[in-house]
């Protein structure tokens, strides 16, 4: 399973947490799996291949800055007779694309644990996987793609083997901690922006991962790998205050320290809920503000109130937290008052470090369909476009 090269990329390389964990539920399956982030360090894929001599090649495809580097790993495989699987964020939205450019033999689409363990059940066994749901693949020179697979309940799968990769690669600072990596402890978000891939990729549900196996993990790259800190990679860490404290009783149970941090909603939480989160270990929170303009906030149905903003941050930094705010500038509409607004509540907010974005349309995302209908914006119909 490969991680493939990402072009002009700044920031520091993260877990790989979506085929650590398709890599991990196959491994439960008896296969033997191995995974190569070539986000970490080069390769050279033909004498990867040639060295392990695997049956399959996955790639994972999250960005559309990886596209010219899953492309040359899919040219390779395909040229020593493999078949090739993709999957990930990006490639669930451009299935018909890949497979139409032959980049692909068969694309997973969505979650990929259980789909990817259908489809080696059929290349096993040399049958069509017709009835394998969450699947596109090309058969008789035409593209089929399954039905939807229904979401899994995330305690049926396994706590992650992090000895698939070395944990240590992943290791970035982060204020406290000099020592942090990513984690996970629930999929999707029932928000609605309509700037997110949420709402095709996860279908704005939301599914929480039991905190004891990430509790487990965390003991682990503590105590085996040195690890310090821990950020909860989920869109949304909690989506209600019996859910916070919920996970952090069982992370203060733990037994060893490390600081983390996560990601929440404007409004959810109050003074007290900061407090008993740092006496939990968390040390910073990422908060997804986007716009100051309540016009902008409407178009983007972040579904936050701004009169919330000032009084969440501050109440973060009093309890000792440091708030980390998102914003994005550049929205379709979006006019020269609009980023002021913006502006001006971030100088609201001096407590706060700030992550400035500029606007991308995803495929699939509702503003991204919104510009094609006006005809302002057209999908790529190759990868290489």
């Amino acid at each position: 399973m490969i991680n493939p090269k990402v072009k002009k990329y700044y920031k520091s390389v993260t877990s790989p947490l979506g085929i650590l964990a398709i890599a991990t539920y196959l491994k439960t399956k008896g296969y033997n799996v191995k995974i190569i982030d070539a986000c970490l360090r080069r390769f050279n894929y033909r004498d990867v291949i040639a060295d392990y001599k695997p049956d399959v090649v996955g790639i994972s495809l999250m960005s559309p800055k990886s596209i010219t580097d899953a492309m040359k790993i899919s040219e390779i495989a395909r040229s020593c007779n493999l078949p090739v699987i993709w999957g990930g964020a990006l490639a669930s939205l451009i299935p018909k694309i890949i497979l139409e450019e032959n980049m692909g033999d068969y694309v997973v689409i969505g979650e990929g644990e259980v789909t990817f363990d259908e489809l080696l059940c059929c290349l096993r066994k040399g049958t069509e996987p017709e009835e394998v749901k969450g699947l596109a693949y090309k058969s008789g020179g035409e593209v089929r793609v399954n039905n939807d697979r229904a979401f899994a309940d995330l305690k049926d799968f396994p706590v992650l083997d992090w000895s698939l990769v070395n944990p240590s690669d992943y290791f970035q600072s982060m204020l406290m901690a000099e020592k942090m990596l990513y984690l996970y402890s629930g999929k999707g978000c029932p928000g609605r922006c309509t700037f997110c891939f949420n709402r095709d990729y996860n279908k704005c549900v939301y599914r929480k991962r039991p905190m004891e196996y990430c509790v487990e993990e965390i003991k682990r790259l503590v105590t085996v790998d040195g690890a310090d800190g821990i950020h909860f990679a989920d869109e949304l860490w909690g989506r209600n205050k019996e859910e916070i404290n919920d996970n952090c009783l069982k992370l203060r149970g733990s037994g060893v320290e490390f600081f983390w941090g996560c990601n929440l909603r404007i409004g959810i939480c109050d003074s007290d809920d900061f407090r008993t989160m740092y006496e939990a270990g968390c040390r910073w929170i990422f908060f997804g503000v986007e716009s100051g303009s309540e016009v902008m906030q409407r178009k983007i149905k972040k579904g936050i109130r701004l009169d919330r903003v000032e009084e969440t941050i501050k109440s973060c930094s009093a309890a000792g937290i440091v708030p980390i705010t998102s914003f994005i500038v550049g929205f379709p509409g979006e006019t020269r008052e609009d980023i002021k607004k913006t502006v001006d509540l971030a100088e609201k907010i001096p407590m706060a470090m700030y992550d400035f974005n500029f606007f991308f349309p995803l495929p699939g995302t509702e503003m991204a369909e919104e510009l094609v209908e006006q005809g302002k914006l057209k999908y790529p119909k190759t990868l290489k476009a």
